[in-house]
C-alpha cells in the first residue's frame, strides 16, 4: 500500500478496479461507511476523496521510486482483446472488434529468468542433472 497514505486507502482502490467497471466514483465514497476489516480503520478516512487518492497513485506510478519502472524490467504495452459479437459472423479474425487497453505493465518471462539467475539466492539452487530409471512391477 505503499502508494496511498494509508492502507484503508489502499483497500478502497482495489475495490474500485476489482468486480465490475460501473463503479463509480460517488459509489466508492458510500462504500466508505460499510468497510469493516483488519486492515481498514475508520479513523483513516479522515477526509478522504477519491480525485485526490487517484491523482496521488498517478504521481505515485510516475514516480522513481515506484516498482512498475523499466529498470526493473517492467514494460508498458497497449493490450488488444478481440470482442465477440453475438448473432454476427465475420470473414476474417482481422474483421473482428477489437478493444484496445493502454498502459498495462507487464515483464518478460525470460528477463524474470535472468534477473533470478543473477541473483545471489540462485546459488542455492539444485540445478544437477539427473536420470531416473524406473521399472515398472
Amino acid at each position: 500500500f505503499e502508494a496511498f497514505t494509508n492502507p484503508s486507502a489502499g483497500i478502497l482502490m482495489v475495490w474500485q478496479y476489482t468486480g465490475t467497471n460501473e463503479k463509480s466514483g460517488a459509489e466508492w465514497d458510500r462504500l466508505v461507511h460499510f468497510l469493516k476489516g483488519p486492515l481498514f480503520r475508520l479513523e483513516d478516512l479522515g477526509n478522504l476523496n477519491h480525485v485526490r487518492k487517484l491523482k496521488r497513485l498517478d504521481e505515485y506510478l510516475k514516480n522513481k521510486a515506484n516498482p512498475f519502472q523499466e529498470e526493473y524490467g517492467w514494460r508498458k504495452s497497449t493490450v488488444k482483446i478481440r470482442l465477440p459479437k453475438e448473432k454476427e459472423k465475420f470473414h476474417s479474425e482481422a474483421d473482428v472488434p477489437e478493444l484496445k487497453i493502454p498502459g498495462v505493465h507487464h515483464r518478460y518471462l525470460t528477463d524474470l529468468i535472468m534477473r533470478m539467475f543473477e541473483n545471489e539466492v540462485s546459488n542455492t539452487f539444485n540445478m544437477t542433472p539427473f536420470q531416473q530409471y524406473w521399472k515398472t512391477p
